[in-house]
């Protein structure tokens, strides 16, 4: 799987994001490997 951007909705008019990326070890293990966006305010409709 190859690096990914996700938002979530956090409050009425806030998001918070992260990006991360799954690795696969020689072993079989799988690991996910993230870091924070940080918040972002959005559009009330």
């Amino acid at each position: 799987m190859g690096p990914e951007t996700k938002w979530c909705r956090v409050g009425s008019n806030e998001e918070a994001g992260t990006e991360q990326f799954l690795v696969t070890d020689p072993d079989g293990h799988l690991a996910r490997f993230q870091t924070s966006l940080g918040r972002r305010l959005t559009e009330v409709l």
